[in-house]
């Protein structure tokens, strides 16, 4: 289920993916869980940069409040609007929480650029502001995916990939709190997730390292990247088919960003 909502100063659609799914019981038994896959292929050392396209995720890695409470919307579109050579295929950013009655930066941002803003929610949906992530791109939506059920989050949208290698990829964002989450997830969305979807999103650093593991038994390609002073660790999750080159950390005024360059190698 999406809800769509009316910016009336912006006249842009932002859609609320509030995407009921069921997910299996918070503390499923050994005996349910499912067999470990397969190890994985190691991908070529050759990058083919025909195939390599490029996410931005703007977050400060911490559990701060929204993350435009203190930044400007504008600063992040100037961002956006300089960027030459190969420009990102989706812009997003953590903590871009939603309230109702209020402008969100989403649309602003969409606005001044000529993209599209999207919600992805990471918290109830009964609060007055609820938590996501706010997701900003110049190409078209086939369709959307996600999950919203007992306190597991995961909201995607697929887009068509500007490669060499023509592919769709839903490009999904969470909040993975540990590693039980990331079993849900798992389990709920196997066949995407092994296929033809991808996580862009958070983990608290003290749980990292449980969840990238449970993702790589899995036969998921998993990197993370935080540092010791921060609360949490950026995570990138992707089929077998697809391979994390590289994340470069940077920062516009004071949006800190991150550059994930991801690789269609087979």
């Amino acid at each position: 289920m999406i809800h769509n909502i009316m910016d009336h100063s912006a006249a842009f659609l932002l859609a609320l993916a509030l995407l009921g799914a069921c997910t299996p019981s918070q503390n499923p038994s050994e005996e349910n869980k499912p067999d470990p896959l397969p190890e994985l292929p190691a991908p070529s050392e050759e990058i083919k940069e025909s195939n390599v396209f490029v996410i931005d995720f703007f977050s400060t890695l911490e559990d701060d409040a929204d993350f435009f409470i203190s930044r400007d919307a504008g600063v992040a579109s100037e961002y956006i609007q300089a960027q030459s050579g190969k420009r990102s295929l989706v812009y997003m950013f953590d903590r871009a929480d939603y309230q109702i009655g209020r402008e969100h930066a989403a649309t602003t941002i969409a606005y001044n650029v000529g993209a599209f803003p999207y919600f992805a929610q990471s918290g109830s949906a009964k609060a007055e502001i609820i938590p996501g992530t706010a997701m900003v791109t110049r190409y078209p939506i086939s369709d959307y995916d996600g999950i919203a059920k007992d306190g597991v989050y995961l909201s995607g949208c697929t887009i068509q990939l500007p490669i060499a290698l023509t592919d769709k990829l839903c490009i999904a964002t969470s909040f993975i709190a540990d590693e039980t989450v990331a079993e849900a997830i798992f389990t709920e969305k196997k066949v995407r997730l092994l296929s033809d979807m991808m996580i862009v999103g958070t983990v608290p650093a003290d749980a990292a390292d449980k969840v990238q593991k449970y993702f790589e038994s899995m036969s998921l390609r998993v990197c993370t990247l935080g540092s010791t002073d921060s609360a949490k660790d950026l995570i990138v999750v992707l089929p077998a088919s697809y391979v994390c080159r590289n994340i470069e950390s940077g920062k516009k005024v004071n949006l800190p960003y991150y550059r994930i360059f991801v690789e269609k190698w087979m």
